[in-house]
């Protein structure tokens, strides 16, 4: 009994210290069937019939098969809880892992999500400066193209200005377009206004049916104007004379631009000529019939005119 005692405190104790190399499992069993073995030895008589001696013994082992029992689920257990902790801290290890990696994807796919913005960003102000750049240049190529343009619009207006200053255009009754010298012996009273210089031939040198006839000079342009005025008609007596002046004036300017009879019809002759035609009715027993007949340069005149009547320069 005291050799099986020994032996199994000298099991516990190697295993205790870690001396056993291999499984516990496996040491149990072994040490199980150590005993058993030494269980299963013929057991000696006692060298006395002393039968309390005997009792007290099969107490003894029975008391240490009990504690080796006890012992080996302590130690099953402990094992147990051993490779559960292991397992726990095995499985705690890979969620942390886990999250440590899905934290640094996360920190590198905002990375590069901020590095797509800035490049997105840089592309669209990059783009943004080359409209920019464009835009200033197609306004200074316009700007450029539309001066050219306009010199040489002004450059054409003075040629032709000048063409028509030095042309020799006819004019009504026997004169000139910007023409200056007339028979001052034939003419009224003068007036002056602003750049224009009115000359009004006296009636009695004028063509039959004349109440006046005004020839209006444009400073710096010579003749620009001339207006032919008739004498009073009533509604009946004005019919006459008022087709005889259109169709004298459509054989010399062409079929009329505008043709609002009577009250008014416009011609457009050539080299920026003009005629019109106009009734102007007070009563019926008070009509007069105009001509307005326009130089070349007389939109020219008439602008110089209002603004200087308007205080331009």
């Amino acid at each position: 009994m005291l050799v099986r005692s020994l032996f199994l405190i000298g099991v516990l104790t190697l295993y205790a210290n870690g001396a056993l190399a291999f499984d516990l499992g496996k040491t149990l069993d072994d040490a199980s069937k150590a005993l058993g073995s030494i269980n299963n030895q013929p057991k000696e008589e006692p060298a006395t019939p002393e039968s309390s001696s005997s009792s007290q013994g099969a107490g003894s082992a029975t008391s240490a098969n009990d504690n080796w029992e006890a012992e080996k689920a302590r130690m099953e257990a402990e094992d147990k809880a051993r490779k559960e902790e292991q397992a726990r801290q095995a499985k705690a290890r890979q969620e942390e892992q886990r999250q440590s990696q899905a934290q640094e994807a996360e920190i590198e796919g905002k990375r590069r999500e901020e590095q797509e913005k800035r490049a997105a960003e840089q592309q669209r102000n990059a783009q943004a400066e080359m409209r920019e750049l464009e835009r200033q240049n197609d306004e200074r190529e316009k700007r450029v193209a539309d001066e050219a343009l306009r010199e040489e619009a002004e450059k054409l207006e003075k040629e032709k200005q000048a063409s028509l200053r030095n042309a020799v255009i006819p004019a009504p009754f026997g004169q000139i377009w910007a023409g200056t010298d007339f028979e001052r012996s034939r003419m009224g009273p003068v007036e002056t206004t602003f750049n224009f210089n009115i000359f009004i031939y006296d009636s009695k040198s004028s063509p039959p049916n004349t109440d006046n006839l005004t020839f209006v000079l444009c400073e710096g342009h010579g003749l620009q104007k001339v207006i032919w005025q008739s004498i009073k008609y009533d509604a009946w007596s004005m019919v006459e004379p008022y087709k005889n002046l259109k169709t004298v004036l459509t054989k010399k300017y062409g079929n009329p631009t505008t043709d609002e009879s009577p009250e008014r019809v416009y011609w457009a002759g050539g080299n920026g000529t003009a005629a019109v035609l106009v009734v102007d009715q007070f009563s019926n027993h008070n009509i007069r019939i105009r001509v307005l007949y326009f130089g070349p340069i007389s939109d020219q005149c008439q602008a110089e005119y209002e603004k200087k009547k308007t205080g331009g320069f």
